[in-house]
């Protein structure tokens, strides 16, 4: 017997898809903050208009175990076609006199009070804005967006005494007191 579930797909997300060999499918989803692979275990998908139905066929397994699998293969999807749409956005801010970066490319090139300019490979699954002193990042990741924000952390963190650096707001860092001048 089958299982039918149904997804609506935003018109923004180009959907493709791949039978292969084994039963499985390969389903590829393009949308305005990346491109997502997923594998599913799926007896067949109909496609038609932006709406989804999947047909899903597990004939060895108990009936609890087999709608908490259905349920699990169907919000990973519709979490997937959330993700491409809206995505993860974050926020770093960058204080210190001489301190900028810039976008060349697929780079980003950092300033930041060293001899030499730091050049970062961007990945493709992140998009970036500058805007003078603060940077936007988005991402349809937000473990890929966190491990971006923490390398750029690294290059220059903040300083515990002046403030200067990069900083981001989840990574607050209280200042020191410097030397106390007697008389």
């Amino acid at each position: 017997m089958f299982k039918i579930t149904s997804a609506v797909i935003p018109r923004s997300i180009l959907l493709k898809k791949k039978y292969l060999s084994n039963g499985r499918m390969l389903i590829w989803l393009f949308g305005p903050l990346g491109t997502l692979k997923i594998n599913f275990n799926t007896s067949y998908i109909f496609d038609r208009q932006k709406l989804i139905i999947f047909f899903f066929d597990y004939p060895l397994i108990n009936y609890k175990k087999k709608n908490s699998l259905i349920a699990s293969t169907s919000n990973t999807f519709h979490t997937a076609i959330l993700n491409l749409t809206r995505g993860y956005r974050t926020f770093v801010r960058i204080r210190g006199v001489g301190y900028r970066l810039e976008l060349l490319a697929n780079n980003l090139v950092a300033h930041l009070g060293f001899s030499h300019p730091i050049i970062i490979k961007i990945p493709i699954y992140i998009k970036i804005c500058i805007l003078k002193k603060r940077i936007v990042l988005w991402s349809y990741s937000f473990c890929k967006l966190q491990q971006f924000c923490y390398k750029l952390y690294l290059l220059k963190g903040k300083d515990v005494y002046t403030g200067k650096g990069i900083l981001q707001p989840h990574l607050q860092k209280k200042l020191k007191i410097g030397k106390l001048t007697r008389t």
